[in-house]
């Protein structure tokens, strides 16, 4: 099937862009923006791309004390590649690597907006080991950060927030991940986001259950366009038991000049990603939605409901690089680790 995209000069095999080197479902292309000022909200937005699938599907999921909104929109990819749009949520390209504008019309979800990203920096690639269980490719996608700011305005039901320039990260993937995006079964993520005056860190760390990394990968960003590879990696996480989320965490980076950054995370607000797709179970992960428009609002209040929802957070608060006091996130992960405990998640 030739599409509108076969027009840019940026093939890579021997197809139309609408055939992709894997056949797997769960091959998709993507972007994800996260954001938040810590003492009011906080919010992702992401749309992805699954040719396999016949699927383009957005979704916006934002919080705010003791509450979050969360909306996914999905539809027929034989209605058009281009524009990126699915249900009420629109993403523009007004300049690669640069500048994008999201829109996302009111709708019964509660959540609206019209923002867009500007880069703080040049787009640092990080790429993981493939990953193969009994000989099948499991995992095998290409990352790529990029920090930024958005402005614009969000609207949750009654609330209305102006957002200017306010912290923000570009997370843009392409690849196959086949068994879902939930709760790690063993091991350790950490995503790590942080602006500060000057610069910005952003760190992707991926530990398995014996502590033997997996992923280590980063940089220190300068808007000048000077970007620092990180090369040396450690983390102290503190997990509630009971409830497995985050309360605190420390990290110590080391770039390849030499310079280290003693990271302290203060969380103040906190997103679940379960509620973007970030699942494993097969009918409700991302991709898997069928032509629709979800949405719930969440009590966080609610133990119960927030054992139900807990997976991969985004925890959104205060960071502190030495002794300089920045915005940011700490994306987490928990399974079986020999270090880091937590009781038993119920999110499938």
């Amino acid at each position: 099937m030739i599409t509108e995209t076969d027009d840019y000069f940026a093939h890579q095999i021997v197809e139309p862009h609408a055939h992709v080197l894997s056949n797997d479902p769960s091959w998709a292309d993507r972007t994800y923006i996260t954001m938040g000022d810590p003492d009011r909200f906080c919010m992702d937005i992401g749309i992805s791309m699954y040719p396999n699938n016949n699927a383009m599907e957005a979704y916006a999921i934002a919080a705010v004390p003791d509450r979050q909104w969360s909306m996914r929109a999905s539809r027929d990819l034989r209605e058009g590649r281009h524009p990126l749009w699915a249900g009420p949520s629109r993403f523009a390209i007004i300049e690669p690597m640069k500048h994008w504008t999201m829109t996302c019309d009111e709708n019964e979800s509660g959540i609206s907006y019209e923002l867009e990203f500007q880069s703080r920096g040049e787009p640092y690639e990080v790429r993981q080991p493939e990953v193969r269980k009994r000989g099948h490719l499991i995992h095998t996608d290409v990352y790529v950060f990029q920090p930024g700011q958005v402005s614009g305005v969000l609207r949750l039901d009654d609330q209305t927030f102006e957002l200017d320039k306010i912290g923000a990260a570009r997370d843009r993937t392409w690849g196959l991940r086949h068994y879902g995006e939930g709760t790690l079964p063993h091991g350790v993520l950490a995503w790590l986001s942080v602006e500060l005056e000057e610069y910005s860190i952003i760190a992707h760390i991926r530990d398995r259950a014996d502590e033997v990394p997996q992923v280590r990968g980063g940089a220190v960003y300068y808007p000048d366009g000077t970007t620092i590879p990180l090369v040396d990696f450690a983390h102290d996480l503190d997990f509630d038991y009971d409830s497995r989320q985050l309360i605190r965490g420390s990290l110590t980076l080391t770039d390849a000049n030499g310079k280290v950054y003693d990271v302290d995370v203060d969380p103040t607000l906190r997103m679940h990603l379960s509620g973007a797709g970030y699942v494993t179970e097969p009918k409700r992960r991302r991709g898997r939605q069928g032509n629709s428009l979800w949405h719930e609002r969440w009590d966080l209040t609610d133990p119960e409901l927030v054992a139900r929802v807990e997976g991969l957070n985004d925890n959104v608060g205060w960071i502190t690089v030495n002794d300089e006091r920045g915005t940011g996130v700490l994306e987490t992960s928990l399974g079986e680790h020999d270090r880091y405990k937590a009781a038993p998640s119920q999110l499938t």
